[in-house]
């Protein structure tokens, strides 16, 4: 692999993967007010659900003993899971077994996610690019560099302060040579 040049562009965060987790990532960030590239190598947000069409999200309610669903998680996964219902993206959660899910429709998840990422100021999302190189930092030092292949071009190069990896199979840990941990 050649050595990656001088970015062209920089960002305080860059966040790899566009499911549930790189999307809750890019909008906390963003939030902070940080400058964030979101990352998806599909031409479409939403993970498994959108992407291996997926009809339901576990983990947002407590385990299903008695009574109705209650949140395990208030803030962004409950204001995500309320936005999937009112776009019609969502269903009431439901009770399969001892959990709760949230039923959904996956090509409405995606383009809900989509218009969420899409209305947070401070994101700028890159649909159909993939991560081909990284040159990851210790703490601290110069920002880490990134290559990605899509629509910008075959070498585009990116810098940011931060890396989140939320890519699903640890492509930017793969290809930065980081330490990962299953």
């Amino acid at each position: 692999m050649r050595p990656l040049s001088a970015a062209r562009e920089r960002f305080d965060v860059a966040v790899v993967g566009g499911g549930a987790a790189g999307i809750a990532a890019a909008v906390a960030a963003a939030g902070c007010g940080a400058h964030v590239l979101l990352l998806e190598r599909a031409l479409r947000l939403g993970g498994n659900v959108s992407q291996a069409l997926v009809h339901t999200i576990c983990g947002l309610y407590l385990s299903a003993d008695a009574g109705e669903a209650v949140a395990a998680n208030p803030g962004l996964p409950q204001r995500f899971a309320a936005a999937l219902r009112r776009a019609g993206a969502a269903g009431d959660p439901e009770r399969v077994g001892r959990v709760w899910v949230l039923p959904t429709d996956p090509p409405r998840v995606a383009a809900e996610a989509l218009r969420i990422c899409e209305a947070v100021p401070g994101i700028e999302l890159r649909l159909g690019c993939e991560l081909v190189a990284a040159e990851l930092t210790a703490a601290g030092a110069a920002p880490h560099r990134l290559r990605v292949q899509g629509p910008r071009g075959p070498d585009h190069e990116v810098a940011a302060a931060v890396v989140v990896d939320a890519s699903g199979d640890a492509v930017a840990a793969a290809l930065g040579a980081a330490a990962t941990e299953t």
